[in-house]
């Protein structure tokens, strides 16, 4: 079994430069959306809360026409500053309610305008607490004004959006926060996560900005949008600088899921990727026995597993041709794995002492680098969970009886 020269960029794995959405992956497919184009909320997918404050903010959310409404094909969330049932501000905040709106794993995204002001604090989020477990996953918190939260080292304006996940109530935010440069949250923006047993990307605009493992964050949760008034944790107060009234503007939210066939698998020495169905399998096994497989100039293929991936035999990407794939332990049926923390990303690097162990991420060649994968005394296995990447100056070069083999699997 051997491997062929490789003189072009392979992406295999989930967290690359272009994006693996419901835009330009046909995998997904839509499961329910709200445009906000008819005359009135639809109540059957939004829950308005009404005389709610959320955790002592300054705010009190109700579900007038003032804080909550339709107007020109968008959900307009509107914050006032008024006296209102002893609090300062009124605002608006929806929520789905119910199953099937209410989400376990998938792709979800919302196109949303913003403001910007001292003291705002818009969201998006998804959020489910019970007597048994607490999951959030913040999509993004907006908070201009708020001076190097979480000690990132950056002043959080109009140009930055913060994400982050909490698994118990009361969780220090800063855990597990981190901060993105967008353009300018006052524009629409496209914000979204793919969300999977294995781990959650986080977009803008279709491009993944932040990548988390996940093995908590498991259970259905309500899909969140509010706009707050910080007060809370030391952020900045509103002040006479801040804009009233405010507006979040939702232009609509989309849901979709992967078409999957967990009992569906590929087992091919030789595989035609034009018959590839577009739906996620159990596990994907190509050019096992010493195959040869190609894609050809144009081609963009996309291939997704649950369990693993495993490209064997000799395997061609020409320039011109993208190939991305994703192993996301979707289905019941699991591979077991350990060691999934580790970046292997050498310039140099003699593979006679390869340890052949799971890494989170393989990335060889590129910046002037030049990396001959050679199996010298054993197989090669170069497996992942995240991503694996090989640029120019990767050439593997082929051993009688000795493979190198490229493996996404899912880490547990």
């Amino acid at each position: 079994m051997k491997k062929a020269i490789l003189f072009f960029t392979l992406l295999i794995g989930c967290f690359i430069g272009h994006s693996q959405t419901p835009t330009n992956d046909p995998h997904w497919q839509l499961k329910w959306h709200d445009e906000f184009d008819s005359t009135a909320i639809n109540t059957n997918i939004w829950d308005i809360p009404n005389n709610f404050n959320h955790s002592g903010e300054p705010e009190i959310y109700t579900n007038r026409p003032v804080n909550v409404f339709l107007s020109n094909g968008n959900l307009v969330l509107r914050v006032l500053k008024e006296t209102y049932g002893g609090y300062q501000y009124t605002s608006g905040d929806v929520s789905t309610s119910a199953i099937p709106y209410d989400q376990q794993y998938g792709f979800i995204e919302a196109r949303i305008k913003l403001p910007d002001g001292r003291g705002l604090w818009p969201a998006f989020w998804l959020w489910n607490a019970s007597s048994s477990y607490y999951n959030e996953v913040d999509i993004f918190e907006m908070i201009p004004g708020y001076p190097d939260w979480c000690n990132l080292n950056l002043n959080h304006t109009k140009n930055t959006m913060t994400s982050s996940y909490h698994l118990s109530s009361g969780e220090n935010a800063c855990v597990h926060g981190s901060a993105s440069t967008i353009q300018d949250f006052t524009q629409y923006h496209v914000y979204g996560i793919e969300w999977s047993p294995s781990k959650i990307v986080y977009y803008v605009d279709d491009y993944p900005v932040r990548i988390v493992q996940n093995s908590q964050i498991t259970n259905t949760l309500h899909i969140i949008l509010n706009l707050a008034i910080q007060g809370t944790n030391g952020a900045p107060l509103a002040d006479n600088t801040t804009p009233f009234p405010s507006d979040m503007l939702i232009d609509y939210v989309r849901v979709y899921e992967l078409k999957e066939d967990c009992n569906d698998f590929i087992n091919s020495t030789n595989y035609d990727f034009s018959t590839y169905n577009n739906v996620e399998k159990n596990f994907i096994n190509i050019g096992q026995g010493g195959g040869n497989n190609s894609l050809s100039v144009g081609d963009n293929i996309t291939i997704r597993a649950s369990q693993y991936i495993e490209i064997n035999g000799d395997f061609y990407v020409p320039v011109g041709a993208s190939f991305y794939m994703d192993a996301n332990k979707d289905c019941a049926t699991d591979l077991g794995g350990t060691g999934c923390t580790q970046t292997f990303n050498p310039c140099i690097y003699d593979f006679s002492t390869y340890d052949n162990s799971v890494k989170k991420i393989i990335e060889l060649g590129g910046s002037g680098c030049n990396v001959n994968i050679t199996p010298v005394n054993n197989a090669l296995l170069l497996e992942a969970t995240d991503i694996i990447i090989l640029k120019p100056g990767v050439v593997v070069t082929p051993v009688t009886g000795k493979s190198v083999d490229l493996n996404i699997s899912t880490c547990h």
